[in-house]
């Protein structure tokens, strides 16, 4: 077993995948969340989308999120060996569509054809869309299919981590941590509301409130912010109206998106909003939500509302991951994923055993180390 012991803060999906990972390589480790598995990764949709995704001016980012999700395949295959769970990984693909005229333009602006190009798409008319899912409303005005583009069962996946992480024997205490424990520049722990845990490496995951937690060096504290996302889940009950992949549509300028599970369930969303910490569920929100999902898929209309969801996505200045050592020593950072928790929760917690392990900072997260905004000023 390696030396020393790590302490995990935070039981997100980025938390808990890599937990999971140091654990499944040998470290000694012990997770710390009041409420594991139940923060904003129980809310979201699971989406793993380097393409769909992607934002102008993001490119490093991009880049991060296409290397992230070319290891979801292998990684849910090793977390189902140990936590004998399938984890709803699916990989059927995005189908991207333009709800009119106006919206298949900014559709081809936002995504251009050599993007497109690069990963094997082509842009389709609407009666190729419709032939790939019959369930699209007769007004779509074309689209593409991104095969890079696909999605996990969050819930599940939350719950396949969790199983391996108690067949790997690994402690998860149910704890608010109050402040890191170091000495001469060094952690040696950290302290909870029931205690003192101590450990020669903290990984730091806890979510959009990480700047509460004292102890932490003035130079490097990340300032993230909370982003509310409100989201619903539906039950198809006739198998006939139920999707067949991800569809992701532009109405009006926004953009929406459905994502079917195998039990007849699907998610649609998702708002963005800057409303402080709020969690309240808004009739707008929920309106819009419906109204754009009906718009593109005219049977959501039929399906049984099970429930609303909001979360609160934790998000960096420049929307991009901090993930990295700190200038305390034995400190990492892995906050602000935004809205790429799930997807870039494996290449995360690969990097971050790297570090722990050699402590080396990997080439791929290298432009996401804490010390950017330090040395931007």
């Amino acid at each position: 077993m390696p030396e020393g012991n790590v302490v995990v803060v935070g039981a997100g999906v980025v938390g808990l995948t890599t937990a999971f990972t140091l654990a499944s390589e040998g470290f000694d480790v012990s997770v710390i969340d009041p409420f594991p598995g139940r923060g904003a990764s129980f809310v979201a949709a699971g989406m793993i989308a380097p393409l769909t995704e992607a934002v102008h001016g993001e490119e490093s980012l991009t880049e991060l999120c296409a290397q992230g999700a070319a290891l979801w395949p292998s990684f849910a295959k090793r977390l189902s060996e140990y936590s004998e769970l399938d984890c709803g990984l699916e990989q059927t693909g995005t189908l991207v569509v333009a709800a009119d005229n106006n919206d298949r333009e900014i559709l081809r602006s936002r995504i251009p054809t050599p993007a497109l190009g690069t990963l094997g798409a082509t842009w389709a008319t609407a009666a190729e869309v419709r032939a790939l899912e019959p369930l699209l409303a007769s007004s779509v005005r074309g689209g593409f299919l991104a095969t890079s583009d696909f999605q996990v069962d969050n819930r599940r996946l939350l719950a396949s981590l969790m199983r391996a992480l108690s067949n790997l024997q690994v402690s998860v205490v149910q704890s608010k941590v109050l402040s890191i424990l170091s000495d001469n520049n060094q952690v040696k722990g950290v302290v909870t509301e029931d205690g003192v845990h101590h450990a020669s490496h903290v990984v730091l995951c806890p979510g959009y409130d990480v700047a509460r937690i004292e102890g932490l060096p003035t130079a490097d504290r990340p300032v993230i912010r909370p982003v509310k996302g409100q989201i619903l889940r539906l039950f198809q009950h006739d198998p006939l109206l139920r999707l067949r992949r991800t569809v992701r549509a532009m109405i009006a300028g926004s953009s929406i998106y459905l994502v079917p599970r195998e039990s007849g369930q699907f998610v649609i969303g998702a708002t963005v909003e800057e409303q402080g910490t709020s969690r309240v569920p808004t009739g707008g929100a929920i309106l819009a939500l419906l109204r754009d999902a009906c718009l593109t898929v005219p049977s959501v209309a039929e399906a049984e509302l099970l429930e609303t969801g909001t979360g609160l996505r934790p998000a960096t200045i420049d929307n991009a991951p901090i993930i990295g050592p700190s200038l305390l020593g034995g400190l990492i950072y892995a906050v602000g994923h935004y809205r790429h928790g799930v997807l870039l929760g494996p290449i995360t917690a690969q990097s971050i055993a790297e570090i722990v392990r050699t402590g080396e900072v990997p080439v791929s997260i290298a432009p996401f180390q804490p010390g950017r905004f330090q040395r931007n000023g």
